[in-house]
């Protein structure tokens, strides 16, 4: 089903399509579009504007350390690399040679991602089309794959998944940690790692892994500024609604919201154990069961991202592997996602000079009633949608999987 030609296809589009992501963000007043980016955007709070400094502005500085950085520990050590240019480059050269090197690091990350795809597909027996038309291909990754650093964890999750599967737990779970590392999010696979492992030994060398590698790379900035580590902490679970459905109920900075996400995930998070206890999804790890894994793996992430009160469009980043792979998600209930995942951040700074010019009135972005918070709502429903279809799938062929 595979070949060389046509893994080398999925590389060539996938570099094509990276590139033009690329180019949309590259910042001015060197790009021709200067789409926003968090990655430019950082760079100019903390550098040109001077601020989240903890002492005085500096050329330099270590994220953390001597300046507030929102991103974990992995993104920090590659805004520490890229911004090293600034020691002995001006602007605006420091701020064109800091882009490049933040998008070699994603491309890496992007090759490593659809590598890691490809092998899950060809172990799924799945036709590489999927990868072609469900990552790269899709405006989504066009619009976020180089706007912030979501594809690196991405990278690691689906290797952690792949070396899982391989019966490698312990180089698993080490990349689990790296995921974590890059962002948050995947951590909730220590979940169905858990019921997975049959052994209790298993389970604690596993998940001991996982916190040690997300410990270790985080350890120095403990000891250094522990202060500024925790403002990390402290920033995200203070913060308002941002890619929530939940926007429907609450006011975007209402605290309320973040308790009612907190309770909504701890649910979610148990309805699919129980799901995977009691329908058996995961049994002994053979090939005819790999499809019911990777199926459990996307209903924890869609189900984390679903609940929490932040679902920024760039999480996409962190789904679309896992859609690609799981065959009970259909091509057009993909695109019925990713066309106003993708447009959330095409109007979000533009959408109100085409009310004005049509309409002749504004609404602003922080309301229930603006066209971006209705494409929020829809791209929500439309992932819960995904996790509904897979489920209903697998209650179906549930006897001849588990027989």
């Amino acid at each position: 089903m595979f070949n060389g030609v046509h893994v080398k296809t999925v590389y060539i589009v996938t570099t094509v399509m990276f590139i033009l992501s690329y180019w949309i963000h590259l910042p001015a007043p060197f790009g021709p579009v200067s789409y926003y980016s968090d990655i430019t955007y950082l760079y100019h709070v903390i550098f040109g504007g001077g601020g989240r400094w903890f002492t005085h502005p500096s050329t330099y500085g270590v994220p953390y350390i001597d300046y507030f950085l929102e991103y974990p520990i992995i993104v920090g050590l590659c805004f520490a690399l890229a911004s090293l240019p600034r020691l002995f480059l001006n602007e605006p050269v420091a701020l064109l040679v800091f882009y490049h090197v933040m998008t070699l690091i994603l491309y890496v990350a992007t090759v490593i991602c659809i590598r890691e795809c490809i092998l899950l597909s060809m172990r799924l027996g799945l036709p590489i089309y999927r990868i072609l038309l469900f990552i790269p291909c899709t405006l989504s990754f066009i619009m976020y794959v180089v706007y912030n650093w979501d594809i690196i964890a991405s990278a690691f999750m689906m290797m952690s998944i792949r070396l899982f599967l391989e019966g490698k737990y312990g180089k698993s779970a080490l990349c689990l940690g790296l995921a974590i590392a890059s962002k948050l999010i995947p951590g909730v696979l220590i979940i169905p790692v858990v019921l997975y492992l049959s052994r209790v030994r298993d389970i604690v060398k596993y998940v001991v892994i996982v916190l040690a590698t997300y410990f270790t790379l985080n350890l120095p900035v403990m000891v250094v500024n522990f202060e500024g580590w925790m403002r990390f902490w402290n920033y995200h679970l203070s913060w308002y609604i941002e890619g929530s459905w939940l926007i429907l109920i609450f006011e975007y900075y209402d605290p309320i919201a973040r308790l009612v996400s907190k309770i909504l995930f701890a649910i979610v998070m148990v309805v699919l154990m129980i799901y995977v206890h009691v329908g058996k999804v995961i049994i002994k790890c053979k090939c005819s069961n790999v499809t019911s894994f990777i199926e459990v793996m996307f209903l924890f992430i869609a189900g984390a991202l679903f609940s929490s009160y932040v679902f920024t469009p760039q999480m996409s980043l962190l789904l679309y592997p896992l859609i690609a792979i799981t065959p009970s998600i259909p091509l057009i209930l993909l695109y019925a996602f990713d066309i106003p995942n993708a447009a959330i951040m095409m109007f979000w700074f533009t959408y109100n000079e085409w009310l004005e010019e049509i309409f002749g009135f504004e609404v602003p972005v922080f309301t229930r009633t603006s066209p971006i918070a209705l494409l929020i709502i829809l791209k929500c429903f439309i992932l819960l949608v995904m996790m509904i279809v897979v489920i209903k799938q697998r209650i179906r062929s549930g006897r001849r999987i588990i027989g």
